[in-house]
Protein backbone atom coordinates (compact mmCIF):
# COMPACT_ATOMS: atom_id res chain seq x y z
CA UNK A 1 0.00 0.00 0.00
CA UNK A 2 2.75 2.56 0.78
CA UNK A 3 4.47 1.73 -2.50
CA UNK A 4 1.60 2.08 -4.07
CA UNK A 5 1.11 5.72 -2.38
CA UNK A 6 4.46 6.89 -3.43
CA UNK A 7 4.01 5.54 -7.28
CA UNK A 8 1.09 7.74 -7.55
CA UNK A 9 2.91 10.33 -5.55
CA UNK A 10 5.63 10.55 -8.41
CA UNK A 11 3.44 10.38 -11.58
CA UNK A 12 1.49 13.04 -9.89
CA UNK A 13 4.81 15.29 -9.39
CA UNK A 14 6.07 14.10 -13.17
CA UNK A 15 2.70 15.28 -14.92
CA UNK A 16 2.53 18.58 -12.70
CA UNK A 17 6.64 18.89 -13.54
CA UNK A 18 5.69 18.94 -17.30
CA UNK A 19 2.78 20.95 -17.49
CA UNK A 20 4.99 23.81 -15.73
CA UNK A 21 8.22 23.12 -18.20
CA UNK A 22 5.73 23.37 -21.33
CA UNK A 23 4.35 26.81 -19.78
CA UNK A 24 7.64 27.86 -19.63
CA UNK A 25 9.03 27.05 -22.99
CA UNK A 26 5.30 29.16 -24.13
CA UNK A 27 5.93 32.09 -21.94
CA UNK A 28 9.79 32.34 -23.82
CA UNK A 29 8.38 34.30 -26.46
CA UNK A 30 6.77 37.18 -26.85
CA UNK A 31 4.52 39.23 -28.88
CA UNK A 32 5.15 43.16 -29.40
CA UNK A 33 3.91 45.74 -32.12
CA UNK A 34 6.59 47.52 -33.60
CA UNK A 35 5.17 51.29 -34.54
CA UNK A 36 6.81 53.93 -37.23
CA UNK A 37 6.14 57.89 -35.94
CA UNK A 38 3.88 56.25 -33.20
CA UNK A 39 1.33 54.28 -35.10
CA UNK A 40 1.40 50.47 -35.36
CA UNK A 41 2.31 48.78 -38.34
CA UNK A 42 3.26 45.40 -37.32
CA UNK A 43 4.03 43.11 -34.12
CA UNK A 44 6.80 40.33 -34.02
CA UNK A 45 7.66 37.73 -32.47
CA UNK A 46 10.53 37.56 -30.40
CA UNK A 47 12.54 35.44 -27.51
CA UNK A 48 12.60 37.12 -24.54
CA UNK A 49 16.08 36.29 -24.24
CA UNK A 50 17.09 38.28 -27.53
CA UNK A 51 19.19 41.20 -27.12
CA UNK A 52 17.88 45.06 -28.07
CA UNK A 53 19.93 44.72 -31.91
CA UNK A 54 18.25 41.62 -32.52
CA UNK A 55 14.81 43.08 -31.79
CA UNK A 56 15.46 46.17 -33.64
CA UNK A 57 16.52 43.96 -36.64
CA UNK A 58 13.69 42.14 -36.85
CA UNK A 59 11.54 45.10 -36.50
CA UNK A 60 13.23 46.70 -39.27
CA UNK A 61 12.97 43.99 -41.33
CA UNK A 62 9.21 43.51 -41.00
CA UNK A 63 7.03 43.68 -44.57
CA UNK A 64 4.89 46.19 -43.34
CA UNK A 65 7.62 48.29 -41.51
CA UNK A 66 9.70 48.10 -44.47
CA UNK A 67 6.41 49.86 -46.42
CA UNK A 68 7.28 52.92 -44.18
CA UNK A 69 10.25 53.17 -43.59
CA UNK A 70 12.11 52.59 -47.22
CA UNK A 71 13.47 55.89 -48.59
CA UNK A 72 13.54 57.77 -45.09
CA UNK A 73 15.93 58.97 -42.22
CA UNK A 74 15.90 56.70 -39.41
CA UNK A 75 16.23 59.46 -36.69
CA UNK A 76 15.64 57.34 -33.67
CA UNK A 77 14.75 53.17 -32.90
CA UNK A 78 13.40 53.18 -29.28
CA UNK A 79 12.93 49.62 -28.09
CA UNK A 80 11.25 48.92 -24.58
CA UNK A 81 12.35 44.82 -24.30
CA UNK A 82 9.20 43.05 -24.01
CA UNK A 83 6.63 45.79 -25.10
CA UNK A 84 7.21 47.68 -27.81
CA UNK A 85 9.88 48.82 -30.87
CA UNK A 86 8.93 52.23 -32.11
CA UNK A 87 11.26 54.06 -35.05
CA UNK A 88 11.49 57.46 -35.59
CA UNK A 89 11.65 58.63 -39.69
CA UNK A 90 11.70 61.65 -41.35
Amino acid sequence: MKNLVIRQLIANLNKSVDKYSMQAIVDATKEIAVQVNGKVRDTITISIYEDEDAIKEKAMSASNVLKHIEGKEIVKVIVIKGKIVNIVVK
